[in-house]
């Protein structure tokens, strides 16, 4: 699947696909050495002089051939041009003053076995059909399946990345500046590297960054002054090689831990720091005072053991989100064995990291072995909007107000917008006599009751509430490694709120009501 560009332009929703283009900085194989002057031209080693800027015209007045290269007279009355040969060096002004080309030149100044630049030609990286760039036919071309597997957005850049391109190093493609829209896809330098004035790479331009010894990439996520990029490995930083604003004359790929993730899906920003699920607990990313990204564990001096012995297919498969207005961070994972459940994926239990009592704590949904019940088999959040109506005086464009023939004031009923409340939304498989349907669930049922009305029964699971509550180390860490620690102490009192509605229910034997309600 290719990357997609969604616009959302106030009523509709529209999806356009990226296309990635590069310059092909690696040409064919075609069985010559770097410095060798072929008397016969193949198609391969004709690829190569054209995506090294040679001209057709020049490569006939280099060899003497004649007829079209690519079907015609391909045999060289001297020789062709090798792969270390620059056409631009037989650019010369004649007697006139007029620019003219001159194999001899060329002929004449030894270039050694250095190859000649390359990148006229621009493909597409999953599908890179030479014979479209070169008008011949005859050639073979380099496909794959693989494409971006993660997306992240910074200083008005695109950066795309894939675990492996074509058999190559894995890496990191990034965009050109996005002056304008249509550039998201151009992963590569703008000005031809093989012409012979304008050929220098520009700030804006866009790139391909190799990332050899990083294992499968997961994520790309923005932090600080660059992108995080979250492997199965361990931890890099792409950013600016002075340590400023990234561009493509000023970029570096930086090792900050050897700790990687389990999955992407676990990866979840919140509070300037980014969390994900790896082996041995889970880990946040921050930045420092000098923008250089620390790792460390915040499960290893309070959940460690409540985490190692949640099941490492469970931690892989875990998905997380961060409802920013209740600062809580959910991880949604299956406590149950996979056959327990009726899809043998689906998700039982919720790990939530509270920011503002900083600790952890757990919830359970339904019950283990249930296979009756709605499954969530996915994590989001939706804003909903609150509303409140009043009773609203009317008034005229000039402010009076409007007055009925009874002289009363004229009022009405208007609904007026209070703010927005984001609430965790669960995508849900619910079963029933026809088979799987898909929907959405939200916590809002009082009545410690699990998929009341949903459930195939329509009773639910009730379900017996407890609090278990872990405090979080929030320490950080500073340039020089020292820790800082977390203002949240040991010793320091917990306070547990209840809170129920005003209203109790019947007064029982003894004088006393029963307990109120939630």
């Amino acid at each position: 699947m290719q990357p997609v560009r969604i616009i959302f332009d106030g009523s509709n929703f529209n999806a356009t696909s990226i296309d990635l283009r590069i310059r092909d900085f690696e040409g064919l194989d075609d069985g010559l050495e770097i410095d060798e002057r072929p008397t016969i031209l193949t198609l391969e080693h004709y690829y190569n002089l054209r995506n090294q800027g040679w001209t057709d015209t020049n490569i006939k007045s280099f060899s003497g051939a004649t007829g079209d290269l690519c079907t015609g007279d391909k045999t060289a009355t001297s020789d062709f041009p090798s792969n270390s040969d620059i056409m631009v060096i037989g650019i010369v002004t004649d007697s006139n003053g007029d620019l003219v080309f001159d194999a001899g030149f060329i002929r004449g100044t030894p270039l050694g076995n250095s190859p000649a630049p390359k990148g006229h030609f621009i493909l597409n990286p999953f599908n890179k059909d030479f014979d479209t760039a070169l008008g011949c036919s005859g050639l073979t071309s380099k496909t794959t399946d693989k494409r971006p597997v993660a997306v992240a957005f910074h200083q008005g850049r695109v950066f795309y990345t894939t675990p492996n391109v074509q058999g190559e190093v894995g890496g990191i493609f990034y965009s050109q500046q996005l002056i304008t829209p249509d550039r998201e896809g151009l992963t590569f330098q703008e000005a031809d590297p093989t012409a012979d004035d304008i050929n220098d790479l520009v700030d804006t331009d866009g790139g391909f960054l190799p990332t050899p010894g990083v294992g499968e990439i997961l994520s790309l996520v923005e932090l600080g002054n660059g992108v995080v990029v979250f492997a199965s490995n361990g931890v890099r930083f792409v950013t600016g090689a002075d340590g400023t604003g990234l561009t493509a004359t000023n970029i570096k790929l930086v090792k900050t831990s050897k700790v990687g993730t389990l999955s992407a899906s676990s990866i979840v920003e919140a509070e300037d720091s980014i969390m994900y699920f790896a082996v041995d607990g889970i880990m946040r990313a921050t930045t420092n005072e000098l923008g250089e990204i620390r790792v460390d564990s915040i499960t290893q001096k309070s959940i460690q053991s409540f985490y190692i012995n949640i099941s490492a297919a469970s931690r892989r498969k875990a998905v997380g989100v961060y409802i920013p207005e209740q600062r809580k961070i959910f991880w949604a994972y299956t406590d149950a064995l996979a056959s327990e459940t009726p899809t043998g994926r689906g998700f039982d239990t919720f790990l939530v990291l509270d920011f503002d009592i900083q600790g952890f704590y757990k919830y359970s949904i339904g019950e283990s072995g249930q296979t009756t019940f709605p499954e969530i088999v996915g994590l989001s959040f939706v804003k909903s909007v609150t509303a409140q109506t009043i009773n609203t005086v009317i008034t005229d464009l000039s402010g009076a107000t409007v007055i009925a023939e009874d002289l009363t004031d004229v009022t009405a009923d208007l609904e007026t917008t209070t703010g927005q409340v984001t609430q965790l939304q669960c995508a849900v498989l619910a079963f029933d006599v026809t088979g799987y349907k898909t929907t959405f669930a939200t916590f809002h049922d009082k009545s410690f009751t699990d998929w009341r009305g949903v459930s195939l029964d329509n009773t639910g699971i009730a379900m017996s509430s407890f609090i278990e509550y872990a405090e979080m180390d929030m320490g950080g860490a500073t340039a020089q490694g020292q820790r800082v620690p977390s203002p949240h102490t040991k010793g320091r009192p917990i306070y547990v709120h209840t809170f129920f509605s005003t209203i109790s229910k019947n007064l029982e034997v003894g004088g006393y009501y029963e307990l109120p309600s939630l």
